[in-house]
């Protein structure tokens, strides 16, 4: 849909060259010259695989539909795309593998339209249930997901992070003990201070109930894992993160949580 009058009046415009088959999970992105990219999962026929799909808008017309992906033997889903300061547009799904039951993340960046080479993001013993990615004030990429570690015939829910630098090193996947199961619908910002900031929902046992909680994490370069659990019945709400020097300061209305 589009509005030219600040969100008072929308029109409904259908998107061209979509095939009787399922198209899912949009996502939307502005880059520097103003052009909108529109980027989803999609069906080519009733009984393709899901692949990634994407077209432009100039503010006039559309551009035909490219398929990113074409792996018949294999579901791609859930794109999530952010454009650098350079205009560069970097993009994030998650595949399926050749493994049973597992998903991959997979990254790459899209410059002056063309796709470069994509990169595994999580190690072949995960499969990923879950993942944000966020591209900094300095082009860094932050990667954070949820999955499940496979060791033989055991498993275990795990969570993970992963940076990539703007020069295009990749440090160390870094796991996260933050003693739930399941850490889904992440989000992630970065503040002025380049502190990574992170927010999700999990379930937590609480008078014989799970009871769905949102969390906070905060993480600085150098620092460890700092974390809160916002409780959904709390009456405060979450309103300024700023961290400080030596502690992360969460600010909630009136009170201070340093830790």
């Amino acid at each position: 849909a589009k509005s030219s009058d600040q969100g008072e009046n929308w029109t409904e415009i259908e998107l061209p060259g979509q095939e009787i088959a399922d198209q899912r999970n949009p996502v939307i992105a502005l880059s520097p010259n103003e052009t909108i990219y529109l980027f989803w999962q999609g069906k080519t026929s009733a009984t393709s695989t899901y692949q990634i799909r994407y077209l432009t808008y100039d503010g006039s017309s559309f551009s035909e539909i490219k398929n990113l992906t074409d792996n018949p033997d294999y579901i791609q889903g859930g794109p999530v795309i952010s454009f650098d300061s350079q205009g560069k547009l970097h993009l994030a799904w998650m595949s399926q593998t050749s493994l049973p039951n597992r998903k991959e993340l997979i990254y790459g960046i899209l410059n002056n339209q063309q796709f470069q080479a994509t990169t595994s993001v999580n190690s072949d013993d995960v499969s990923v249930e879950h993942f944000a990615m966020l591209i900094d004030n300095q082009n860094n990429a932050h990667f954070f997901w949820h999955g499940i570690f496979h060791s033989g015939p055991s498993w275990h829910y795990i969570t993970q992070y992963r940076k990539k630098d703007s020069s295009g090193n990749w440090r160390e996947i870094e796991t996260l003990n933050l003693y739930e199961q399941v850490a889904e619908t992440p989000c992630l910002i970065s503040d002025e201070n380049n502190n990574i900031h992170l927010v999700w929902h999990s379930l937590h046992r609480s008078g014989g109930f799970n009871v769905s909680k949102i969390n906070h994490l905060a993480k600085s370069e150098d620092s460890t894992i700092a974390s809160s659990t916002i409780d959904s019945k709390d009456p405060y709400s979450l309103v300024v993160v700023s961290p400080s020097a030596h502690q992360p300061l969460i600010r909630i209305r009136n009170v201070n949580i340093l830790m």
